[in-house]
């Protein structure tokens, strides 16, 4: 009856396949879940990005620009589309991003201000 473990015993070269190699990421569900989630964020096209937002924020394919920078272009660059993520501007938004920049978050609240009661704004070239 053991007779039949005797068959499948391997030769040490064979044991040795294969060590300390990694499994390729096809077949590692996780590796495969983190690599595309890296992948599929968009790079925030605004030109606020890099001094109101932090370097790890993100656009999305819906909305070309991360929360703090959509809520930048619709005050100070006339940026009127709307996106399904709900970044417009308001007042918690403004003192939460803009908390560190005082000039920028006066003239955000009297821009909102504005916006509100449906006001065209111009874009302001003071704010970069």
């Amino acid at each position: 009856d053991d007779d039949s473990d005797a068959e499948t015993v391997t030769s040490p070269e064979d044991a040795s396949v294969g060590a300390g190699r990694t499994p390729p990421t096809s077949q590692s569900p996780a590796s495969r879940q983190r690599g595309s989630a890296l992948k599929a964020h968009v790079t925030c096209s605004s030109k606020y990005h890099a001094r109101y937002s932090a370097p790890d924020k993100h656009a999305s394919r819906e909305c070309p620009f991360c929360t703090v920078c959509h809520m930048m272009e619709a005050l100070f660059n006339g940026y009127t589309r709307t996106c399904c993520w709900g970044h417009g501007p308001t007042e918690r938004r403004i003192a939460f991003h803009l908390k560190h920049h005082p000039r920028v978050h006066a003239a955000a609240l009297e821009r909102l201000a504005s916006w509100r009661q449906g006001l065209p704004l111009p874009p302001s070239d003071g704010v970069v």
